[in-house]
This record gives structure tokens, sequence and C-alpha cells, in this order.
């Protein structure tokens, strides 16, 4: 028997407290006994008879614990916590339920659990609270804000999501869009920006009983910009969409601004200022065939999602004859897929509530006065300044984005294995390539068609087809649902 263990037996005893023994020293003890006898270690130490017995029968367990560090119980000792034969369940049923992107408050998992074991109805709702909060910690599990709200992705996302990396494969050796010709792939997104954009939180004094932050006169009022971005980095002319009737007062008055007489911005007016169809035929013409023509005077690759803009019939007729490739993003993978989501709308939409507080500090006369107001031109100078530095939208956040988009991974597919596919979409349990089932001979000699068509409408509509019908099947079913 170690001395220390007998010395410090000794102390305890004069001041009559109870000794905690350490698993190691435990074991030591039961070896002692299987040497001599519990009546003579009893003596000895001074332990009870009791304790050595179960000492002496728990020897596994005490073996299979010992490489724990200053462990002095066994296991699962204790009082057990309410509800512990149901913890593993409420586990798999808060993972499952965030996989699909169901959101989860403390509320919904207390009344599951009662669901699982009816007779904590007896316990009230403090004595469940507070499990939970023991719960939380020994599952690692917190409460978080969300930081995206959006469509739930459908069960055949993988197989849209592969079937769009190939269309991208496609269309880039069609157009001998290599590494170093990136500027080629352009991706637009139409983004909202309100006139006025408070902060959500504040920084006040505890106690406070109330969080006040002021919204002003113009608080609902929006404009809509279009943004555009090649995957070298570069940044096309932005378009404004106001609120207004198309060709009338207000638009005549923006684009006397100087900014709009220099071509850096456009400036569109529309009822609800929404993104029309003309609109984005205007976009195409005067933003997006002027880079094509102009700047990089080649043939360029346009990605964007499936707006109702962007799908109609007029801007596909439009796009098609005057020769324009273009592919749509899998419905719902906007913020998997699409560069401007990914990594710049975020950004974009920072720098400008950053100037618009500091403009609400500068200003604290008007809002004492009760007229504090933004003017449009005042807003179009900050997304103006925003948009086209360098500082607040670096080329190199446009880059990542791409990359991280899969749109600048390498033609070989050596980098291909680096995109991850979204959580949720692991409870379809469809992480793996479509395989054959046997009726998939027609798909695959379709497929290997494509490498071997030259003419560059009918790829350009074999590209498109399924993103289109898939759509109208929806807005079909959207209808009967309505009816």
């Amino acid at each position: 028997m170690d001395k220390s263990i007998k010395d410090s037996n000794q102390n305890k005893k004069a001041v009559a407290k109870h000794y905690k023994y350490t698993i190691e020293q435990k074991i030591k003890i039961v070896n002692e006994i299987e040497k001599s006898s519990i009546n003579a270690i009893n003596k000895k130490y001074g332990i009870d008879k009791k304790c050595l017995r179960d000492w002496r029968d728990n020897k596994d367990k005490l073996l299979a614990t010992s490489n724990k560090r200053n462990k002095y119980r066994l296991g699962h000792s204790g009082v057990k916590p309410i509800a512990y034969e149901f913890e593993e369940t409420i586990l798999n049923w808060i993972n499952h339920s965030r996989l699909l992107g169901i959101g989860i408050t403390i509320k919904s998992v207390i009344a599951y659990t009662i669901t699982l074991c009816p007779s904590l109805k007896e316990k009230s709702y403090l004595q469940l609270y507070k499990w939970f909060q023991r719960f939380k910690k020994r599952n690692n599990i917190s409460i978080r804000r969300a930081t995206h709200l959006g469509q739930k992705l459908k069960q055949t996302a993988v197989e849209e999501i592969y079937r769009y990396f190939h269309y991208i494969i496609v269309n880039r050796r069609l157009l001998n869009i290599y590494e170093q010709d990136v500027k080629l792939i352009i991706n637009c997104d139409e983004t909202p920006v309100f006139l006025e954009s408070p902060e959500n939180t504040t920084i006040s004094f505890k106690g406070a009983k109330e969080i006040n932050i002021n919204t002003y006169a113009n608080d609902k009022k929006r404009v809509s910009v279009i943004l555009a971005i090649a995957c070298n980095g570069y940044k096309l002319t932005p378009l404004f969409i106001f609120k207004g009737k198309p060709g009338k007062k207000l638009e005549t008055k923006l684009n006397k601004i100087e900014l709009c007489k220099k071509k850096k911005i456009f400036i569109k007016c529309q009822p609800n200022s929404w993104c029309d169809k003309e609109i984005f035929i205007f976009w195409v013409k005067n933003i997006f065939q002027y880079y094509e023509k102009f700047v990089v005077k080649k043939i360029c690759l346009l990605i964007m999602d499936l707006a109702p803009s962007h799908k109609d019939v007029a801007v596909l007729d439009y796009m098609k004859s005057n020769d324009i490739h273009y592919i749509f993003l899998p419905p719902g993978t906007t913020r998997y897929l699409q560069p401007l989501d990914v990594g710049v709308n975020k950004l974009f939409k920072e720098k400008l509530k950053e100037k618009y507080l500091i403009y609400q500090l500068q200003n604290k006369q008007a809002i004492i006065k009760n007229n504090f107001k933004v003017p449009k031109e005042m807003v179009i100078n900050w997304i103006n300044d925003i948009w086209y530095s360098n500082y607040d939208i670096p080329q190199t956040a446009i880059t990542n984005a791409c990359y991280k988009c899969t749109l600048t991974y390498s033609m070989d597919g050596s980098n291909d294995e680096e995109f991850k596919f979204p959580d949720e979409l692991q409870s379809y349990d469809l992480l793996a390539e479509p395989h054959d089932n046997g009726n998939n001979s027609d798909e695959e000699s379709s497929d290997d068609k494509d490498d071997n068509i030259n003419n560059t409408d009918e790829i350009f509509e074999k590209i498109n087809n399924d993103y289109i019908n898939m759509n109208k099947e929806d807005s079909e079913e959207d209808e009967k649902e309505i009816e």
C-alpha cells in the first residue's frame, strides 16, 4: 500500500471527514485485499468493509476507468437525470429535424420529451427547463441565431447539382474557358437595398427593461440593384431599379446625375421596384453585351438563378437570337452555388449599413426635429462608392466566392472533391452520383452526345430545357393549390 494513502487516510480520520480515493488508489487497495483479507485492510486503513467489497466486486470497471486523469468515481454514477432513457432518442430527433431545416425551440424539445415520457407532465416547467439546460451542456448543444432563411432543397437536388456541374464543363469546353480565362464567366443577381438600414442590436446599460431603436419615414422603401461579377474579380456596372413609372419624372431626374452621364451606373424605374423582363433585357443589352463586345471581346457564359424575369420567354428569345450562353442554377441552391450570395452580397450590405449609421450620427438635429430622411441620391453615391472600392469589396472576396461555387475549378477535375454538399442533403442519403438502374442507357448516350455537338443552339436548348420544364411543373402545382 502506498504510504501516501495511509498518511492521507490517518489525517482525514483525525478531522473526521469523508476522504475521496482516486481510481488508482482503489485499485491498489483491491490488490492488497486479494493478497490478504478485507478484515485486515479494514483494520489497517479504517475503510468500511462494504465499501471494500464493492471495490473488489467492481475491479474490472475500475481498471477500465483508470486511464482517466483525476477520476474519483465510475461513470454513470449518482442520480440519473429525468428522461435519461430517452436522451439518445431526443438527440436523434433534434439532428434529423435540423437536417430538414426545421427550427427547434426549448419548448418544442420539452413537449417532445413529454410525449416520450408522459409521467413528466407532473413536473413543473421550471424543473423541465433546468433539465434542458443540463441536457444542453451534456450533449454540446447551443441555441443559435438563424444565418439564412430559405426554401428546403428537394430530394432531387443532388442529381440537379451534378447536372449543373456537367453543363458548366460542357459550356466551358465549348467556349474554351480555361483557368486563365475565368473573366468570361459572369454571375448576376438582383438584391434589395432599403433606403434606411437601422441595426437590430445596440449597446445599452444593464437592467434596462426596454431597448428602443427608432425607425423613420423611409424604413420600408427600397431600391433593387442588379449586381454582376466576373470570376476574375471584375465588377460590372450596377443597375438601380427605383419605384416609379418607367420614363416619367423620377427616372428622368435620376438619370441626370453625373454618375449616370458617365455611365458608371444605370437607373430605371418600375412600379414595384422589381426587375421585370424589360429591365432585364435592358441589362443584358447595355451591360452584359457591352462587357462581351468592348471589355473582353469574347463570348461569355452567364450564370443566373431562376428568377421570373430571367426565365421569361421574351428574355430567352432575346438571348438566343444574340447567341448569349447562359446556365440556370438549380432551384434552392443559390446560397451554395451563386458567388454573389456566397461571398459578396452580405459584405456589400454590411458596408452600406455602416454608411447609413455614420450619416445618422452626423444628422442628430434632423432626428430631434423628426424630419430625418436619406435622399435617393445619397444612397446611389453610397452604393457606387462601395461597389467600385477594392477596400470595401476586394477582388479576392469575389475570386474566392467563385472558386467556392466551383465556377473556377480545374477542367481536369483535380479539385472536384473540394466541393462539400449541404448538410441538409445528408438526410436524403443521396450523396453519391446517380447510379444505373438498367434504364439509364438512353440518358448516358445523350450525355455522351453533348461533347460531340458542335451546334451552339442545340447545346443551348439542351442545357436549359430541364430547368424551364421543371419550373413550369412547380407553377402548375402552385396554381392547383391556390384553386
